[in-house]
Order: structure tokens, then C-alpha cells, then sequence
């Protein structure tokens, strides 16, 4: 397997946002311990958050001019079409180049050309999808895909054979700590808020609006913050004012730890938000982002509520009360918290990088086998 695959090319597609691209890397690092030799080329799309992400991670990659489609005026979904018939020709010079011996398409709009230039030379592909539903570029792509990873266990899509539950590839650090979990830490009540790594204005809102009538719970409550940067100073000053012991930051670089000291996490509903939750095994009050692609975050929470995993809120119709309430109502009942914790082992799936490497590896032999060396001529 080594001799066959240390010195070869496999592609990751993926972008539009963060937990589509995070998971995309994580499984990279996996491939690469295997097959330290290999070459892992990335392309996204210039217009999207992968434009500074790939670059961040010293990653090898290409940026395609390609635009969503979800969600535009009529006019930007005709450029969309455009724009993708032009990467289409792109991609089909990149998959020339390269000579692939597989594709990983990990989600985002992003991923549509480049796994259709592949089809169309016979090269192996296999989705990632992060959330509950799939996403409109891998509904578009399964026809051509020969399996799709599951983040969540979809259990419709199970009954296909063509779908796994592996889990979404997740950062060392949340695989290789012991979690456990104590509904308070010391006698005090941690609460780790965030909404996504740019923040989120309207959870922060929430957050520093329910401080006064927190207050009363001063002594024993800790909130760890991430506001993204447009809200940190006035909310930082919010918990001053409040007399409110906290740690307030525009974005923590290693919210592992902070994982680590929450007794609760109120969050957005993103898959790789999800899959951290069920990792450190961490009860949530989730507050979908109800405009996300097609809804996905809201799918997302409807699966962690429905197996008593999270609370939900629906931001539509929150007000700071009710989202004092469920804070409240968290702190009142430790033994919900308890019970939370204790069912995400159930859907804790800390080897998928490894499962999806596996079963890629398995596609990759199907269609070459290792009798004989790979060639370019396999790619035609």
C-alpha cells in the first residue's frame, strides 16, 4: 500500500465555510501520517473563507472562481453557472496536471468542479458531509461519488449503502484528552459562549443583555466569551460593569481548553461546533443559525435535541428572558446535564480521520488494485 500510494496525489476539495474545511484538513493530517511522501493539493474557491485558511495551514492548493449558488437573486445564480463552467475548464488542467489517484470532496460549493472534471477522467471519489442533510454540491455529486462519509448518522441516508456513519475528522487535541464531565467545576458554574470564529452580534447580544440578571449568581458562575472583534470591547465592558467574573476575547486559538472548563456550551448549531460537543462531551444550548446554506443548523440542533444532547432555542422567537431561563434552568438540574454527557458516547466518533482514510484507501484499491503499479494511464 505504501509503495503504491507514498508518492501520489490525492485531491481535497472543500470551502464556503470553516466546518467544511476544518474536517478537510484534520483528515489530511491522518493521510499524511500514512503517507508522509503523498501530495494532498487543495482547491476551493477564491471568494471563499479557504482563501486565507489554506494559506494559514501552509497548505498546497488552488483557488477556482467559483460563487455560491444558494441562496441569490437570479442574476448571481446565472454568474454562479458561468463561473462554473469556466472552473470546470480549470479544473480539468488542474486534474491533467496532477494525475490524481483520488478525489476527497469535503463539502461547499467549491467542490462541484473539480469532482466533476474527475468523474469525467474515472477518478475515485468519495464526499465528506459534515452536517445532518447534505449539502446542494454533494446532492449534486453523489451520482459520481463512490461513498459519502457521514458527520452525523442521517438515518435515512444509512439505509443506502453508498453512506457510512464515520464522524467529522476532528483536531488531535479533542481525540487525545480524557473528557470528563462534572456539572460543577469547584463549586462554580463555567459557561462557554461563542458563535463561530467571527462571533456571533445577536448570541453576544443575548449574552451581555442577561448579565443583570445574572448578577445574582455572581459568585458561583464564570463565563468565557469569544465575541468575535466587532463586539469584544463593549462587551468586555459589559462584565465589568456587571462585576461578573469572565474572560472575554475576540477568539480563542485553543478553545480546547476552554472545552475543558465549561460545565455548558451555548453555541450556533455548525457541524464542526456539533462535533466538538459530542467529543468533550459537553451539554449545549444550541441556537441555530437559521440562514445557513439550506438550513443545516437547524437540522443539525433538531438531531442533537431529539437524542438529548442540547437544548435548543429558536432565535426567532428569543428573548433575553428565555434566554436567561435556559441558562438558569441548566444550573438548577445537574442531573439533565449528567444525562447529556453520558449519551454522547453514543455518537462520539473520535477515530473518523481514520475511518475515512481507510475506506479511502479501500476505493483506491478497488479501482487500481496493487498487483501492478499505478499509472497514469489507470487516471483515462
Amino acid at each position: 500500500m505504501r509503495e503504491a500510494l507514498d508518492n501520489r496525489t490525492i485531491i481535497v476539495t472543500t470551502g464556503g465555510t470553516a466546518g467544511h474545511i476544518y474536517p478537510a484538513i484534520n483528515f489530511k493530517d491522518e493521510w499524511k501520517k500514512r503517507y508522509p511522501r503523498s501530495h494532498v493539493l487543495f482547491v476551493g474557491s477564491y471568494y471563499g473563507v479557504e482563501r486565507t485558511m489554506f494559506a494559514k495551514h501552509q497548505l498546497h492548493y488552488y483557488l477556482l472562481k467559483t460563487k455560491g449558488f444558494v441562496g441569490k437573486k437570479i442574476n448571481e445564480k446565472i454568474l454562479s453557472i458561468i463561473s462554473l463552467l469556466d472552473s470546470l475548464r480549470i479544473a480539468t488542467r488542474i486534474i491533467g496536471k496532477y494525475m490524481p489517484v483520488a478525489i476527497v470532496g469535503a463539502g461547499g460549493y467549491a467542490s462541484a468542479s473539480i469532482c466533476i472534471a474527475g468523474a469525467l477522467r474515472g477518478i475515485p471519489i468519495l464526499l465528506m458531509e459534515q452536517n445532518y442533510t447534505l449539502g446542494l454540491a454533494n446532492k449534486l455529486l453523489m451520482p459520481f461519488a463512490k461513498g459519502v462519509a457521514l458527520g452525523l448518522p442521517n438515518e435515512e441516508y444509512l439505509k443506502n449503502k453508498k453512506f457510512r456513519y464515520t464522524g467529522n475528522p476532528i483536531r488531535k487535541e479533542f481525540i487525545e484528552w480524557d473528557w470528563k464531565y462534572e456539572p460543577y467545576s469547584d463549586g462554580r458554574f463555567n459557561i462557554l459562549v461563542f458563535g463561530g470564529s467571527q462571533g456571533s452580534h445577536n448570541i453576544n447580544n443575548f449574552m451581555v443583555d442577561s448579565l443583570t440578571i445574572l448578577r445574582s449568581k455572581k459568585d458561583i458562575i464564570y463565563i468565557m466569551h469569544q465575541t468575535g472583534l466587532r463586539d469584544y470591547l463593549n462587551n468586555k465592558d459589559y462584565y465589568k460593569n456587571e462585576g461578573i467574573l469572565s474572560d472575554v476575547q475576540p477568539y480563542f486559538e485553543d478553545i480546547y481548553n476552554n472545552y475543558k472548563k465549561a460545565n455548558l456550551v451555548i453555541c450556533r448549531a455548525g457541524a464542526s461546533t456539533i462535533t466538538e460537543i459530542i467529543a468533550s462531551k459537553r451539554p449545549a444550548i444550541l441556537i441555530p443559525l437559521m440562514v445557513a446554506g439550506e438550513g443545516h443548523q437547524f437540522e443539525n440542533a433538531k438531531f442533537m435535541e431529539k437524542n438529548k444532547l442540547a437544548w435548543v432555542l429558536d432565535e426567532r422567537k428569543l428573548r433575553v428572558r428565555s434566554f436567561v431561563h435556559a441558562i438558569l434552568h441548566a444550573m438548577n438540574h445537574p442531573e439533565e446535564l449528567i444525562q447529556m454527557s453520558s449519551n454522547m458516547a453514543k455518537f462520539a466518533k473520535p477515530n473518523a480521520a481514520i475511518e475515512i482514510a481507510d475506506w479511502l484507501e479501500d476505493i483506491i484499491e478497488n479501482k487500481y488494485g496493487f498487483s501492478r503499479e499505478i499509472t497514469e494511464e489507470n487516471n483515462g
